[in-house]
């Protein structure tokens, strides 16, 4: 299993927008590229949340390759549109994650 993590501090005086539309734009359009599987959409607890909140999206696949490619002909398209809608009020961290067990 293969995760595609992307981790996201929010500013407090965006939450509200961004969740509505992490789950009713970005997260559809992310899953009908067809790469990944299932996703997992978390809140980080017990961290300090003085700049906002942390959040995490694990997009779920079982190709280590597939992945790859989608980080390297999609993602830049979601990483820019993300960028303009939400400027620093956002800011994201990506990482690959593998199943050892």
């Amino acid at each position: 299993m293969i995760v595609y993590n992307i981790t996201s501090n929010v500013a407090h005086e965006v939450i509200d927008k961004w969740m509505s539309w992490l789950n009713e734009i970005h997260i559809p359009e992310i899953m009908e590229t067809g790469v990944f599987n299932e996703y997992k959409f978390l809140q980080l607890l017990d961290i300090d949340e003085t700049d906002g909140k942390t959040y995490t999206l694990q997009l779920i696949c079982n190709d280590e390759q597939a992945c790859r490619k989608y980080i390297k002909d999609l993602g830049p398209a979601f990483i820019q549109k993300t960028e303009l809608m939400w400027g620093n009020s956002v800011y994201n961290f990506r990482s690959i994650l593998k199943s050892v067990q």
